[in-house]
């Protein structure tokens, strides 16, 4: 948390990150049966900005702290940007989501997988909202653009 507390600027994303946090680490101190499993809306972000802002390193320290706050097992930080999960097709697009399991899926330039833009991105828009949903104790997905 302290090497992005030391950015420059990004204020509102520090107080969300904060926020996050520290909803986490209240959720983790229930004991296991009041528990329920965390909403999606703190296991998986969407990070705007434009090129240049720090949108990729705020995702990989955001990655550290997950695991650092036992959220997630391992610091497992798979980095891919939208057209490359479209030139590599559906199916190597769930080795991708499998190969980020207990950490964190960044994908860079999400803009790529606008499912308008033909059927390779429609069905990878829906292995990351299954991944999303069904995995959220296991991973994060980080899109970006």
């Amino acid at each position: 948390m302290d090497e992005l507390m030391e950015l420059t600027g990004l204020q509102q994303v520090k107080l969300e990150a904060i926020k996050t946090v520290q909803k986490l680490l209240l959720d983790q101190q229930l004991k296991k049966q009041q528990r329920v499993v965390t909403t999606c809306m703190y296991c998986s972000f969407a990070f705007m900005g434009n090129p240049g802002t720090g949108k990729t390193i705020v995702a990989r320290l955001f990655g550290k702290i997950l695991h650092e706050i036992g959220m997630r097992k391992t610091a497992n930080f798979v980095e891919t940007t939208g057209q490359q999960l479209v030139l590599n097709g559906a199916i190597k697009a769930d080795v991708t989501i499998q190969s980020a399991m207990d950490g964190v899926l960044f994908i860079d330039e999400a803009h790529s997988l606008d499912p308008k833009s033909g059927t390779e991105g429609a069905a990878i828009i829906t292995q990351l909202l299954k991944a999303a949903e069904d995995q959220r104790d296991r991973i994060t997905i980080i899109l970006a653009g």
